[in-house]
């Protein structure tokens, strides 16, 4: 489920992108306003003259053509398109009021999301007040302390397999485990290896990472998948991504997969941007 914050952040992006999309029609739309007049019989569009249009007739012609003025220059039907361009204008011209009042709510409630404020009111107390108190929020640097701090028992290791430390000190079971254990680390995202998760129907495994985005206290889980090049490892990769699914565990959501083959190894790109764009945002 995504965060109210993600939410505005989508909405924010989704109203810039209108209102650059209307300013650009905008611009090489024609001045002026649509007027219909109907009948059962038939329809007759008018073009009224925008102020500044106004104004320079006032100018050149005085007050004289108030018809002008008032009722607009009938469109005839070889010039129908100017109706169609002086209706958009006009839907455009007011979509883009709304959506640039829209943003301007969103903007303001993603500036309060993003604030510590509630968090700050406990970090401010005297170090001997602190004492009496448990905070009711407390935050995301505490968060993760504790998150981290959880013990959890790790898979084991068969005797024989090569020993490859990760920078944090931990073992890992492939090179490229590790480069992905180092850049969580580089990047300062909390994680555990092989932390056991049970499902409903009591089965446990051990996914290879377990990630906490800290900024939306969401726990993700990481499977990379080493050898996409055997037959029987690919069937068993894609039923344990099917596991997850059926477990409310979601690819793009809350599922990160990275892969790789003999001839095609892992790409630190890839690492980088899963990271980027699931760990930190």
């Amino acid at each position: 489920m995504k965060s109210l914050y993600e939410e505005l952040m989508q909405e924010e992006q989704k109203l810039k992108g209108i209102i650059a999309r209307i300013t650009k029609s905008l611009e090489s739309a024609p001045e002026g306003g649509l007027r219909i007049v109907h009948s059962e019989r038939r329809v007759q569009y008018y073009n009224i003259p925008s102020k500044k249009q106004k104004q320079e007739i006032i100018n050149t012609e005085g007050s004289s053509n108030n018809k002008l003025l008032k009722q607009g220059e009938y469109i005839r039907e070889a010039d129908v398109k100017i109706a169609y361009d002086l209706a958009q204008r006009d839907y455009d011209e007011d979509l883009l009021k709304l959506a640039r009042k829209r943003l301007a709510h969103v903007q303001a409630m993603l500036k309060d999301c993003g604030s510590d404020e509630m968090e700050a009111v406990y970090e401010k107390l005297n170090p001997y007040r602190k004492k009496l108190v448990t905070p009711r929020i407390i935050t995301n640097e505490e968060y993760a302390l504790k998150w981290s701090a959880v013990e959890y028992e790790k898979k084991s290791f068969e005797e024989g397999t090569a020993v490859i430390m990760s920078d944090k000190g931990e073992r890992v079971r492939s090179k490229s485990e590790k480069i992905i254990a180092d850049m969580l680390q580089k990047n300062g995202v909390p994680y555990r290896y092989e932390a056991p998760i049970t499902f409903k129907n009591g089965r446990t495994i051990h996914p290879d990472f377990t990630v906490l985005n800290v900024t939306r206290k969401q726990e993700i889980y990481w499977e990379h998948l080493g050898m996409m090049d055997n037959a029987d490892y690919c069937e068993n990769a894609l039923a344990r991504i099917e596991m997850y699914q059926r477990n409310k565990i979601i690819l793009g959501d809350n599922l990160i997969i990275s892969y790789e083959t003999s001839k095609h190894p892992i790409e630190t790109v890839m690492i980088e941007r899963n990271i980027r764009e699931f760990c930190l945002k």
